[in-house]
């Protein structure tokens, strides 16, 4: 069985999602295809039009020769290290994962979509969780680490939950469930781990405002009077601590 998926993973997905687009991006500026052809209509793949239920993966991200190009040079950077980091088979099964939602939503709620945009987004979620430090140049000049535009994006996200429209907020779900499948467990053991180390800096926090001298009969301490000193009484059961006052002292 294994090897039989094996077969099945494309190589360099990120590369043949972006050529296809590019091709796409060609034949529709040429006037050859129009992108309606290619959108996610469930009435229409149901009268025989089935390759709209992959197709809808190649529309191109912009209209504009620019703006698709910084946007191919981007997914390639994230697809590209999401390949290196997963692996190709994890990472197949993470855009496979997005597609099959992506349809099941356009199904089950009757939606026509003509942009992959929030499948790519879950992209740019799963790199920017995984490479929160990665810095780029704002409009080629800003240096910002990803983990700020990542939580924009976020925002983005949740503005749109509340003010767009119904397919909008459906095909949000569909991303963030993508990402939620893949990401819970990883989000779980860094909120966790996070939380130790929280515990810890505040035991450090704790344990260097208690006092390491305390006079057993005064009761004043190393941090209350820091130039007093302070001395151990090895004739006393137990050993005892007197500050320099009392270390001349009586024994029982």
């Amino acid at each position: 069985m294994n090897k039989f998926l094996n077969k099945l993973i494309i190589k360099n997905l990120t590369a043949v999602i972006i050529i296809g687009q590019a091709i796409i991006y060609v034949a529709i500026n040429s006037k050859f295809l129009h992108p309606e052809w290619l959108s996610l209509s469930y009435n229409k793949i149901l009268n025989g039009e089935v390759w709209r239920v992959i197709s809808f993966l190649f529309l191109p991200p912009s209209t504009s020769p620019i703006l698709a190009i910084i946007s191919w040079y981007i997914l390639f950077l994230m697809g590209l290290n999401l390949e290196h980091y997963w692996g190709e088979k994890h990472y197949n099964l993470y855009i496979l994962t997005a597609v099959i939602l992506t349809n099941i939503t356009a199904f089950v709620f009757n939606l026509s979509i003509g942009t992959n945009y929030y499948l790519q987004s879950s992209i740019f979620l799963a790199f920017a969780f995984l490479n929160p430090n990665f810095q780029v140049r704002l409009f080629f000049l800003i240096p910002v680490k990803i983990k700020w535009i990542a939580i924009v994006n976020w925002l983005l996200y949740l503005w749109i939950l509340i003010t767009g429209s119904t397919g909008e907020k459906l095909l949000i779900v569909a991303s963030l469930l993508n990402f939620g499948i893949f990401f819970t467990k990883d989000i779980y053991i860094k909120i966790k781990y996070r939380g130790k180390i929280v515990k810890k800096h505040l035991e450090k926090k704790i344990n260097e405002n208690k006092p390491l001298h305390t006079c057993s009969i005064c009761g004043r301490n190393d941090i209350d009077n820091p130039h007093l000193s302070f001395r151990y009484c090895s004739k006393c059961n137990p050993e005892k601590c007197y500050c320099e006052d009392h270390i001349n002292h009586e024994h029982n």
